[in-house]
């Protein structure tokens, strides 16, 4: 019975695990080329094309997300069996000897109460797991709902106005979420806004484009690294991922009206690249005739070029 167990934990547990990596692993490689093809799409391209690359990007992010949840429900599931499993077998089989073998009653009377305590735990360990698995599967399914919202979005996310000059469509919960974090900022709490991974046009020669991950918080600081795992992690909460279409000049402009600086950055945690928004001014590039959402950022310093 015991080796049952641990034959069918290792040769099935562990290798639906594998199986869910592998296949995280190619939805995530399908995922960065169907975003990389979209972000490379010109101004001019036709219009059939751009909703075929879009679709495409669509297609790959629900795969990517599928296989997301898949790997995390196997992972979730595999740390779960490991704390009630094999204790269930373990105290199973000595609660058996204990009521079977009345030669033995007496020797192994005296582990029942551990018996029991262990059997106890066991399942006080199955009813938190299955409390867990049901609030991992609402946290999932609500995900999904707001993907499914954010993706409804997409499609009007950038509307052109009579200069050209491109308009943010902001839905309601990122206004409120960002009225909460500013709040909390009169109160001396540092947040996050956004953060995600963003293309940066150099300011050499070539100008080329790099990519580069920006953290802005809710004191007009954005910050950007060369890696994601190189951004400090103290004073951060309630961060986001952020995409192209989140960064236009609607939602910036709004925050910055209503937004007073307080505080100072703990010069650990200051990264070596930093913008202060609130002396900077946001404007939609013009001169990349041949990419989509393109901005700018003057600030007194230096111009910032993104996508």
């Amino acid at each position: 019975m015991l080796n049952d167990k641990l034959l069918q934990f290792v040769d099935m547990d562990l290798h639906d695990v594998k199986d869910a990596r592998k296949r995280f692993d190619k939805a995530s490689l399908l995922y960065d080329q169907a975003r990389e093809r979209y972000l490379s799409l010109k101004k001019g391209t036709r219009t059939d094309i751009a909703t075929a690359v879009e679709d495409e990007l669509h297609s790959a992010r629900s795969s990517f997300e599928q296989a997301r949840f898949n790997l995390v429900t196997a992972l979730s599931n595999i740390e779960a069996k490991k704390r009630f499993e094999f204790l269930e077998a373990v105290s199973g089989t000595m609660d058996a000897h204990l009521r079977y073998f009345k030669q033995g009653y007496e020797l192994l009377h005296q582990m029942e109460p551990y018996i029991n305590q262990v059997l106890a735990y066991a399942q006080q360990s199955r009813e938190r797991s299955n409390y867990e698995q049901a609030a991992l599967v609402e946290r999932m399914q609500e995900f999904k709902r707001q993907i499914d919202r954010e993706s409804r979005w997409s499609p009007n996310g950038m509307t052109d106005s009579p200069n050209g000059d491109g308009i943010q469509a902001i839905g309601r919960s990122s206004h409120k979420m960002i009225e909460a974090v500013m709040q909390s900022a009169s109160k001396g709490k540092v947040q996050t806004i956004r953060q995600g991974y963003l293309s940066k046009r150099s300011s050499n020669l070539r100008g080329d484009w790099k990519r580069r991950f920006f953290v802005l918080d809710n004191r007009g600081m954005l910050y950007y690294y060369r890696k994601q795992n190189s951004r400090p992690s103290s004073g951060y909460s309630n961060q986001r991922s952020s995409t192209p279409t989140e960064h236009g000049s609607g939602l910036l402009s709004r925050w910055f009206s209503s937004h007073y600086h307080g505080g100072v950055h703990d010069e650990k945690s200051v990264a070596r690249h930093t913008v202060n928004l609130l002396t900077s001014t946001i404007k939609v590039d013009a001169d990349q005739s041949d990419l989509r959402f393109c901005f700018r950022i003057i600030s007194p310093t230096k111009n910032y070029t993104l996508q």
